[in-house]
């Protein structure tokens, strides 16, 4: 191990002997976002019942990030401080280390929150969670605290690329639709040099989200943004309880290693948030008028 890193791990096997059990179930708590679950709840939430603009983005963003991080992770592969001391983590170990993903991902939905909903509350809001999620991952002994930094910096770049490129591609995209799919083509196929059961995953999600986007934009069957709270929190409860719906059909993604089936549930789960979820609420009574 490197000597910077073995002083890293000193620091959190000193922090796990000092853990209390109430800050043991905090830090479990703060765990939950780092989870296929949150994110199953998030996009389609936003996507379905506030914002198809913002949902879609992202989606994009979200999937952009998760293939970076495990590029990253491949490229770098440091093993992370529970391979050398196991009891120090609350959680299983998984991958590698650098960059931490749930860092990266913190970072990332603190920008997306500066861009989207530039509020002084959301803003502090935002800080607090990103804050907080980078020191949950190495307090919980899954990550060196330079993974956090790590993390931290992959996002931000993130972010900053996405505030230049996301309105050029958008406005591209919405002149020649058929701009979607040649995008997520050219990147499937060159992610196809990475393959593993996450990409597998990560490709049927990109590819379907495309297909969605891509019809949606040719017969304009995406839902016009909500004007209150109320019409709000049922569409985006309507796309969540689908997307549960589908993801329950399946045995869990991480315990999942039939290729064919991760790649059918992505491409499934995506093209219910990007698609069949707004044609179904366009076409149910009241339903189907609650954006009005």
């Amino acid at each position: 191990m490197h000597p910077f890193l073995d002083k890293q791990l000193t620091f959190l096997e000193w922090i796990a002997k000092t853990r209390g059990s109430f800050l043991d179930h905090i830090l479990l708590f703060w765990n939950f976002f780092d989870t296929p679950i949150f994110f199953l709840l998030l996009v389609p939430f936003i996507w379905i019942g506030l914002s198809w603009k913002w949902g879609s983005r992202l989606f994009y963003l979200v999937i952009l990030s998760g293939f970076t991080n495990h590029l990253l992770k491949e490229l770098f592969a440091v093993p992370r401080p529970c391979f050398w001391s196991p009891e120090i983590a609350l959680i299983p170990c998984r991958s590698y280390s650098f960059p931490s993903g749930g860092a990266q991902t913190a970072a990332l939905l603190a920008g997306f929150i500066w861009l989207s909903y530039p509020k002084p509350w959301a803003k502090t809001v935002a800080i607090v969670f990103a804050l907080c999620m980078g020191a949950s991952r190495f307090l919980l002994g899954v990550h060196y605290p330079t993974d956090v930094l790590g993390g931290y910096f992959v996002g931000l770049a993130l972010i900053i690329a996405f505030s230049y490129a996301h309105r050029p591609i958008a406005l591209a995209v919405t002149r020649k639709p058929y701009l979607s799919l040649g995008i997520c083509s050219f990147v499937c196929l060159f992610l196809s040099f990475f393959v593993s059961l996450k990409t597998v995953i990560l490709f049927g999600v990109l590819l379907g989200g495309s297909v969605g986007v891509f019809t949606s934009g040719m017969f304009f069957l995406y839902l016009p943004d909500p004007r209150h709270a109320i019409p709000a929190i049922l569409r985006g409860c309507f796309g969540v309880l689908g997307a549960y719906i589908i993801w329950s059909l399946f045995p869990a993604l991480l315990k999942n290693t039939n290729p064919w089936i991760l790649f059918f549930e992505g491409f499934t789960l995506a093209l219910w948030v990007s698609l069949f979820a707004h044609i179904l609420l366009k076409g149910l009574l009241p339903i189907g008028a609650i954006h009005k």
